[in-house]
């Protein structure tokens, strides 16, 4: 049998799953849609993380962040 994990480089293949039924949706579009989405958000949160790494102390930055964050 084929090891996947290997394939992907993912030692957590089950967070992928967990994924794709998340972003199910009743029709192909709508779930193309809400991935996407999916990949923005978590994008731009990986960019907010890394600038917040550089100032951790940064009030501004944080308040900021957080105001994103629930957008």
């Amino acid at each position: 049998m084929y090891n996947y994990t290997r394939f992907v480089h993912n030692a957590f293949p089950f967070y992928a799953c967990i994924v794709a039924v998340l972003t199910m949706q009743s029709a192909v579009h709508h779930s193309f849609t809400v991935g996407k989405n999916r990949m923005i958000g978590t994008a731009l949160g990986a960019i907010w993380e890394l600038i917040f790494i550089i100032s951790p102390k940064d009030i501004f930055l944080t308040s900021i962040g957080i105001v994103i964050v629930i957008y």
